[in-house]
């Protein structure tokens, strides 16, 4: 209470210290933008001390407004510790140790005083981070420590920390030994003084935490030998507990914390799961426990569970709000997740709401509106994701006839690319359509939401077709089979908006279309020996043949300058060919865009072996192979085919020719769908 050792800055970036007594006073008046001292994963634990501090002096005081003088927080702390009028409940090293210390509490009997044979001389150590391995974060670094690095190491473990072996007990506010204390709700953005002013005032207002209550609140001044613990009900709502034994200790000019174990908990609420009324842990909706984030975070999934009504009951700071349109505020999500001697990831997820959104929603609470829109959002993307982990299984599994769908490799495999699809709609779940939503007060219900997440999905199977280590003829098959697959799942998605080589086809206008139909009319009109002198001479391009070729496109409506350049003109000649092969002497349509070429080259008997042929070469080799399908397909009266497919194969640039060749593989691997045009 005396020692000005905590470091803060101001909204002008001035740095100040001051006590615990000054720091409330400086957050109380909003002159505190941040901390100097404070790690990332002490973050959290220090904002709940000292919102819960300053809700209790302030409750236990009748008040309702907050000071902003130093030596009023210091006579509101000494009045929720009467029986320390000196102060010694809020001073961190107290040479007596039968009286407490700040989060220390005192010895039951100056017998326990041997219990405490543990020294830790840095406050990291004592701190709740747990590594595997020194490589992430080193450890025990913090020799030069000061008073504020013990302070802060003490509320993150006193308040946060879990099971750690035997007799090292965790807090009562969490789901088990391996649990972890969760914030969920909103919080104000602008600055921490805004932070704990707005959460310290919500706690003021709600019955839950009445100045009636008459419980213990400040866990550190009740004597603890490490054998008893308090019960449950003798406790008041907004408790801040301890968990552990430690005394701070000064040893020359610096600091030590000595530990002792115990052989029971400090709280006896085993049975409660972590049900303690904390005002940021959500709690499952059958009051079975609170909710224990994973080391997966908090993507769109993990909040839209929390969201769910029929999931999750929502703690009072994510329940009580009401929007103010100058205020900022966003919804907070954040956990240190704990695993069985390691940590599991720091998560923190902060959702702001639009300015927009709260001057539409003055007064209000749009968290219950927000869950029912995320939830309908999420069932949407829950089939796309479906879709696209069956997708990817196909294309590990190369392309197979039936999917595998128990085939543990393979799901491991789709895992990392469904954790990338989740990475993705996380950037776009919660865009101005999902507010827009919100306001309005109502379900999404046209399919707007799952075709961009369906875009998403195709992306992501592009991304890893081009990664999958396949040989090349099975390569093939399992891309086409993999984006047929997902095309059966999804068959809305707008599957040209990635720009690459599944989706990317060049859309071709209603121009070339139109002249197909009209060339392919009167290729079959023509006299049968310029039936013959197609089909003989114009692979050669002699001057006859060209002529005749001009004078069908001009004829066919094409405009000059889609054909009168030399590479445009070489491949409306070798379509020209083509139509008048598949015409054959019974003078068929050889156009049609409801026959794909693909699929005609699967009735027609080509193999999968001149499929690979025919999909990988270029150039003059190309040609080849497509001379070559083209007549197959003649011979066996397959005509008519869908020519477009043909000429964005011939065409540059190179990416066009990439998309044509998937989907001819799409079309081989799949003879039965209907394709009209490439739609791409």
């Amino acid at each position: 209470m005396d020692d000005e050792y905590i470091r803060w800055r101001d909204k002008s970036a001035k740095t100040h210290r001051s006590t615990l007594c000054g720091v409330l006073a400086a957050l109380a008046g909003g002159a505190l933008d941040s901390f100097l001292g404070l790690r990332a994963h002490q973050r959290e634990p220090w904002h709940a001390f000292c919102v819960q501090i300053a809700a209790l002096a302030l409750s236990k005081a009748g008040l309702r407004e907050m000071p902003y003088k130093e030596g009023h927080w210091r006579a509101l702390l000494l009045k929720l510790t009467p029986e320390w009028p000196d102060g010694e409940a809020w001073s961190l090293v107290v040479d007596d140790w039968t009286r407490p210390a700040l989060l220390q509490p005192p010895l039951a009997n100056s017998g326990n005083l041997p219990d405490y044979r543990n020294t830790v001389t840095t406050p990291d150590r004592l701190d709740v981070l747990l590594t595997s391995k020194n490589h992430d974060l080193k450890r025990y670094r913090m020799h030069n420590s000061c008073l504020e690095d013990w302070l802060f190491a003490l509320v993150t473990l006193q308040t946060t920390e879990g099971f750690q072996g035997a007799g090292n007990y965790g807090i009562s506010r969490m789901n088990g030994g391996f649990g972890t204390r969760m914030t969920f709700g909103w919080r104000a953005t602008e600055s921490t003084s805004a932070a704990f002013r707005m959460d310290v005032q919500r706690l003021l207002s709600n019955d839950d935490f009445s100045s009636s209550w008459t419980g213990v609140s400040l866990l550190w001044l009740e004597p603890w030998d490490g054998r008893h613990s308090l019960a449950f009900d003798q406790l008041d709502p907004l408790y801040v507990e301890v968990c552990r034994r430690v005394r701070l200790k000064k040893v020359l000019r610096s600091i030590v914390a000595l530990t002792a174990t115990s052989s029971a908990p400090r709280v006896a609420s085993a049975a409660l799961n972590g049900r303690t009324n904390d005002p940021w842990v959500p709690i499952k909706q059958d009051m079975s426990a609170c909710v224990t984030p994973s080391s997966a975070g908090f993507g769109y999934r993990q909040i839209t569970r929390l969201l769910d009504p029929a999931r999750t009951k929502l703690p009072v700071l994510a329940r009580s709000v009401a929007l103010v349109p100058e205020e900022k505020v966003a919804l907070l999500a954040a956990a240190l997740v704990r695993g069985q001697g390691k940590t599991e990831g720091l998560h923190r997820r902060t959702i702001a709401l639009p300015a927009w959104v709260a001057s539409a929603m003055v007064g209000k609470n749009p968290v219950e509106k927000m869950g029912r829109v995320a939830s309908a959002r999420a069932v949407k993307l829950a089939s796309v994701r479906t879709g696209l982990q069956r997708a990817l299984l196909s294309l590990f599994q190369g392309g197979p006839e039936q999917i595998q769908l128990q085939d543990e490799a393979g799901l491991q495999k789709a895992e990392r690319w469904l954790i990338r699809f989740d990475e993705a709609i996380d950037l776009i779940f919660f865009d101005p359509s999902f507010w827009e939503h919100v306001i309005r007060d109502q379900d999404e219900s046209d399919e707007t939401w799952r075709r961009r997440a369906s875009e998403c999905a195709f992306r992501i199977l592009e991304e890893a077709m081009a990664l999958a280590p396949r040989r090349a003829l099975s390569r093939m098959r399992a891309a086409a089979r993999a984006v047929n697959y997902l095309e059966l799942e999804l068959p809305y998605a707008n599957k040209g908006a990635s720009g690459s080589d599944v989706s990317s086809m060049k859309q071709e206008p209603n121009s070339t279309e139109q002249v197909l139909h009209a060339l392919s009319a009167s290729i079959i009109a023509l006299p049968v020996h310029n039936l013959a002198q197609l089909r003989r001479t114009v692979l050669v391009g002699h001057q006859r043949s060209d002529i005749l070729v001009g004078q069908l496109l001009q004829g066919a409506g094409a405009q000059p300058h889609t054909w009168l350049e030399p590479a445009s003109f070489t491949n409306w000649r070798f379509i020209a060919y083509a139509m008048a092969v598949l015409a054959g002497t019974t003078r068929r349509p050889p156009h049609s865009v409801s026959n794909s070429f693909g699929a005609a080259l699967f009735w027609s008997g080509y193999s999968e072996s001149r499929l690979l042929r025919l999909t990988s070469a270029r150039g003059e080799a190309m040609i080849d192979q497509v001379r070559i399908a083209i007549n197959m397909i003649a011979k066996v009266s397959q005509a008519p085919i869908n020519l477009l497919t043909v000429k964005n194969l011939l065409e540059e640039p190179a990416c066009t020719g990439r998309g044509a060749r998937m989907t001819i593989a799409q079309d081989f691997y799949n003879p039965g769908r209907t394709r009209t045009g490439l739609g791409r």
